[in-house]
């Protein structure tokens, strides 16, 4: 007969999953407080996961001023249904460098429907963000040059 797994036992399957991804997970609960964040935290902010649990408001402080908003009204608004919600923000690491992150969360209820916090994942896409900015810069250079050769 097989037997349930214990609390620690199925705790210790989770940590080793989500301590060991390379994304930057989190769990925000229903009051709003940040109640676990990942170790690779530290890889895309600069801040230790310890800093991010002891530091009040270290997730809001991080964030870029001008998407400060955004995430607020994103991490606060209340949904009727469970709903994957995906956007892109800046956050200013500790070295003070702009960094990009996509951003993938989704509300989390329990079996009897009650609103138990979210569960969020985040990826650096700096790099993807400077290479696009790149391009739509070559682009606008390659239309301008165009113009001036056929005004020419």
């Amino acid at each position: 007969m097989d037997r349930k797994p214990t609390y620690e036992e199925l705790e210790k399957k989770f940590r080793l999953i989500a301590d060991y991804t390379h994304s930057w997970e989190y769990w925000i609960g229903r009051d709003s407080k940040l109640h676990y964040i990942s170790p690779s935290c530290r890889n895309h902010t600069g801040y230790t996961q310890q800093e991010f649990i002891e530091i009040e408001n270290l997730f809001f402080d991080i964030i870029h001023p001008g998407d400060r908003d955004l995430i607020y009204n994103h991490i606060h608004h209340e949904t009727n249904a469970p709903k994957v919600e995906s956007l892109e923000f800046r956050i200013v690491d500790r070295g003070g460098c702009t960094r990009w992150i996509s951003h993938t969360c989704q509300p989390v209820y329990d079996e009897n429907g009650d609103f138990l916090g979210r569960r969020a994942s985040n990826w650096d896409i700096t790099d993807r963000k400077l290479a696009e900015k790149e391009r739509d810069e070559s682009t606008r250079k390659l239309k301008e040059t165009s113009a001036f050769l056929n005004t020419v």
